[in-house]
């Protein structure tokens, strides 16, 4: 069988003659190859309730998930996020996050203001679900 595929050394290491070990990277193993993917976008009250998106994937595995957030449709953030924004005399406390299971992906929105303001935000979100394209 031919010897093809794609390969990335470490620095020094001659990629045509370096050990399987001395890669960054080659095509030969198994690696992130494909992902489900998705968006949309999600009201979450202020008052520290979590809205919860679920996505469903099927693979019998718990895959590896990427997520996003953003209140304008525009900047997106990596998910997990938390921060605690003042402005305006308002305090607002922000949980966003991803987790997986076998069947599921789940993007949780929890946003509090502390002292009073907006009653709803649209929260836009995207995800990658990352997949061995053989797999499926």
């Amino acid at each position: 069988m031919a010897n093809w595929g794609m390969k990335i050394s470490r620095d020094g290491i001659n990629v045509n003659t370096g050990a399987d070990r001395d890669m960054v990277f080659t095509s030969k193993y198994s690696c992130l190859k494909g992902s489900l993917s998705g968006s949309g976008s999600k009201s979450v009250s202020n008052n520290g309730t979590v809205a919860t998106v679920t996505i469903p994937h099927s693979l019998g595995s718990i895959p590896m998930v990427q997520g996003f957030f953003s209140e304008n449709n525009v900047n997106f953030q990596i998910l997990p996020y938390f921060n605690l924004l003042s402005g305006g005399g308002l305090f607002t406390q922000y949980h966003h996050n991803v987790e997986a299971d076998s069947t599921n992906v789940y993007l949780r929105f929890q946003i509090t203001e502390l002292l009073g303001g907006a009653t709803n935000y649209t929260v836009y979100y995207k995800y990658f679900i990352f997949i061995d394209k053989g797999k499926l």
